[in-house]
């Protein structure tokens, strides 16, 4: 397994908790669980043993990595969205405070009807 792997696998392993909708990700505990048969055992040895190279976990990196970029830009796009949708409510806000004010003025000047 590659570095990136493991590290990867590692930040999974470590933190997943920590990380918002990652119980509800169904694909992304699939490829834990993939991942995590290929890790090596731990060794009693305080010598660092490198794990052995896994195409398949690696695969599985890539494509959790692709999957990240996507999400991360589907993020970008809704925090857009909603960008937008905050500023045309504020827009509506602003044109119903204009049409009060203008219609309390006219109440006061004795132009409206009471």
């Amino acid at each position: 397994m590659s570095a990136e792997c493991q590290a990867v696998y590692d930040i999974l392993q470590n933190g997943s908790g920590n990380i918002p909708g990652m119980q509800q990700a169904p694909m992304l505990q699939q490829m834990m669980q993939q991942m995590q048969p290929s890790m090596p055992q731990p060794q009693l040895s305080s010598r660092p043993v490198a794990p052995p190279v896994n195409d398949s976990a690696d695969r599985i990196v890539h494509r959790f990595l692709s999957a990240l970029d996507d999400m991360e830009d589907l993020l970008r796009q809704q925090q857009e969205n909603e960008l937008l949708v905050n500023q045309r409510m504020n827009q509506r806000i602003q044109q119903q405070r204009r049409l009060i004010q203008s219609y309390l003025e006219s109440r006061m000047d004795g132009d409206g009807r009471q």
